[in-house]
C-alpha cells in the first residue's frame, strides 16, 4: 500500500469528508498533508508555543535520566495530554469539525515506521511515553545549560575589580574584568544619588 493510499484511509477513519478525498490528483492536496499543514500552523503559533513551553518548564525537573520511571511521570504525562493534545484537537476541529485526535494518533502510531519528521516526533509524545520522557529530559538539559551559562557570567563579574571616579556631575564606574584569558572594560555613568562601592 503506497503512502497516498495509507493517508486517504487514515483520514477517512478520522471523519474527513469524501469531497476532500475525491477529485483529480493534481487538483488537490493530500488529505493527510492538509491535516499536517493545519498542525504545523497551530504548532508554530505563539499560543501553542506558550502553552507547551510553560508546561515543559514547570515539569521537566521532575525527570531523571535513568531507566527507573517514577510514579509522578505518569500523572505528568496525563496532564500533558490533557493540556497540549486537547488544545491541538480543539484547534483542528475548527478546520475539520469531525476530527478526532485520539483516533488519528492511534492510526498514526500503526504507521509509525512510514512517518518521519519533527512534527511526528512531537505527536508521538502523546501516545509514546518514551518519546515524552526524552522530550522532557532534552528540555531539562537545555534549561540547565542556560542556568550554567548565567552562573558563569555572574562568577566572572564577581571577580571584577571596580573603581569609581568623579567627573563633573556624574559618577563614572569602570569595571575591569581580571582573569587569565579575559580583560574587558565596562563603563557606565551614574548620578550622584547612586554613590556606592562595589568590590569583587
Amino acid at each position: 500500500m503506497d503512502h497516498d493510499t495509507k493517508s486517504n484511509l487514515l483520514l477517512k477513519q478520522e471523519g474527513v469528508s469524501e469531497e476532500l478525498l475525491a477529485g483529480p490528483r493534481d487538483e488537490m492536496i493530500s488529505p493527510f498533508d492538509e491535516v499536517i499543514g493545519y498542525l504545523e500552523d497551530i504548532i508554530m503559533s505563539n499560543e501553542f508555543q506558550e502553552i507547551q513551553e510553560q508546561f515543559l518548564e514547570n515539569n521537566c525537573y521532575a525527570f531523571e535520566d535513568s531507566d527507573e520511571n517514577k510514579l509522578c511521570y505518569t500523572s505528568i504525562h496525563d496532564e500533558y495530554v490533557d493540556t497540549v493534545e486537547k488544545f491541538l484537537e480543539e484547534q483542528l476541529r475548527c478546520q475539520i469539525p469531525s476530527f478526532n485526535m485520539e483516533d488519528f494518533l492511534n492510526r498514526m502510531s500503526e504507521n509509525k515506521g512510514d512517518l518521519d519528521g519533527e512534527i511526528f516526533e512531537m505527536l508521538y509524545t502523546f501516545t509514546d511515553f518514551v518519546s515524552f520522557k526524552e522530550m522532557m529530559l532534552d528540555y531539562k538539559k537545555a534549561c540547565l545549560l542556560r542556568i550554567s551559562n548565567a552562573l558563569a557570567t555572574v562568577w566572572l563579574m564577581s571577580t571584577a575589580f571596580v573603581r569609581f571616579r568623579l567627573q563633573e556631575d556624574e559618577l563614572i564606574m569602570v569595571a575591569m574584568l581580571s582573569t587569565s584569558s579575559i580583560r574587558q572594560a565596562y563603563c557606565c555613568t551614574l548620578p550622584h544619588s547612586f554613590l556606592f562601592l562595589l568590590w569583587g
